[in-house]
């Protein structure tokens, strides 16, 4: 059978499969119990989404209360993060918080794709220019606690989703060797001294990351500290630029 034919029945099948699938059973709401062409959020709540537009802090990719002439927050002209730039696609409150909370406390690893989806518009043209993309590492105990690594998952879906080559998805050039309690009481302050020293390279990588631009892949950023501390240490050993993507930030 020619080769191109062959293509076609196939394509038709899975065409065809998808949607008996679609219909047998049939897809929900990540957030609500409506239905949906294919997994995602309904049209309702959609709008619930506290998106952030392009009226954001370049640095910390913190939201502007107004519509500022600057391009960097107060915060970050003060004490500027060891990152260069930051992107975040949702503020850290309602639909956006229950999703981020059920992916990494409630096992819920169908949001991750979601999230991706969320994410990717406005990701896009920054995954594309940089030369290695990192989930967040976590550390080895966390690791084995939770099963999975959170930004791994966005990080993937998010690659798949806009067809980006697996060669830049890059897990060996941090390791995150410092354990840490939960950080979602501390202070400024006491995250930022907690997570002093908690990333290295690992020396075979040193060459790997040198002159070269890479992306951090999280969930949520609040202050920063965690990715901050990561890019310090990646910049350290010679990464040129080092941007962090989130799906939530704090604002």
């Amino acid at each position: 059978m020619n080769i191109s034919i062959r293509s076609k029945i196939t394509h038709q099948l899975i065409s065809m499969f998808r949607e008996v699938g679609r219909f047998a059973l049939p897809s929900y709401c990540t957030i609500c119990d409506n239905e949906v062409d294919a997994p995602g959020i309904c049209y309702e709540c959609w709008p619930q989404l506290n998106l952030i537009t392009d009226n954001a802090c370049l640095h910390c990719g913190s939201r502007f209360e107004y519509r500022s002439p600057l391009l960097t927050c107060g915060d970050c002209l003060r004490d500027p993060p060891d990152f260069d730039d930051a992107i975040a696609t949702a503020a850290y409150s309602g639909i956006m918080k229950d999703m981020v909370i059920a992916l990494k406390h409630g096992d819920r690893l169908d949001i991750a794709p979601v999230l991706a989806k969320i994410m990717a518009p406005k990701m896009l043209p920054l995954l594309n220019e940089a030369d290695f993309i990192l989930p967040l590492p976590l550390h080895r105990r966390r690791f084995f606690k939770r099963r999975f690594n959170q930004s791994a998952e966005l990080a993937r879906h998010l690659m798949i989703f806009e067809n980006i080559s697996m060669d830049k998805l890059n897990t060996k050039i941090l390791i995150r060797h410092k354990s840490t309690s939960p950080q979602g009481h501390k202070s400024k302050s006491q995250r930022i001294s907690a997570m002093r020293g908690a990333f290295s390279v690992p020396d075979d990588q040193i060459k790997v990351i040198n002159d070269k631009h890479i992306i951090i892949i999280d969930d949520v950023m609040t202050t920063g500290a965690s990715l901050s501390s990561a890019a310090r240490a990646l910049k350290k050993k010679g990464a040129k630029r080092v941007s962090a993507c989130v799906a939530a930030r704090v604002c």
